[in-house]
């Protein structure tokens, strides 16, 4: 399994675009460790509610990503690669909205939001990588997006565990969702300049 998990890397590493999503991917994940530390402080210290409204608010994600998958069937390939940077964007900014909010109902709206946006995310993710990657490898490159989110993941819960004596969770957010909107600016950005280069360099040789 150690040379079939070698070759999945070095596939993975081969395709530019593959580990730019990897990125992303990481950067997702580390914001979900994040929020498995912070959520119920937030709710119940921040906001001042209940145990009741912290499961309300729980629920607004996975209902979210429900809808988003719907709404992601209906979209289609129409926004292109684009779909992936606005969605990421989004699910920044719910971080961000998170952060600076002080109504809780606006807090529930904002998570059923980054449920949609995440799950449009991780399913043109998913979709790139195998239209990217040959059957017979695809595996052995899917195993490495898993060790990205194993990793990631406790990452994050060990930063906020860390980091909240001396955050407030709000700054926490606050951080967490500019990186997440930057990283998705950069990455739209650079995209753009590498598929802007291919074009010119195709016209060149016709």
């Amino acid at each position: 399994w150690i040379d079939e998990f070698k070759e999945g890397l070095q596939t993975y590493f081969n395709h530019k675009l593959i580990v730019l999503l990897g990125v992303f991917f990481g950067f997702v994940q580390f914001g979900v460790g994040v929020t498995i530390v912070t959520t119920l402080p937030y709710i119940t210290t921040i906001l001042n509610q209940s145990y009741s409204a912290y499961g309300l608010f729980m629920a607004g994600f996975p209902i979210g990503y429900i809808i988003g998958a719907l709404l992601n069937k209906k979209l289609g390939e129409r926004i292109g690669v684009g779909k992936l940077f606005i969605a990421l964007f989004i699910g920044g900014g719910t971080y961000i909205s998170l952060s600076l909010t002080t109504i809780y109902g606006i807090a529930v709206l904002t998570e059923f939001l980054a449920g949609i946006v995440i799950a449009i995310f991780n399913i043109y993710n998913i979709t790139l990588i195998q239209q990217s990657i040959p059957n017979n490898l695809l595996g052995k490159v899917t195993s490495v997006r898993l060790l990205i989110m194993r990793t990631m993941l406790p990452l994050g819960i060990l930063f906020a565990t860390v980091t909240t004596p001396f955050l407030t969770i709000r700054m926490l957010y606050f951080i967490i969702g500019l990186i997440i909107c930057l990283s998705a600016l950069i990455g739209y950005v650079y995209l753009n300049k590498q598929t802007i280069a291919q074009s010119s360099l195709q016209q060149q040789s016709k």
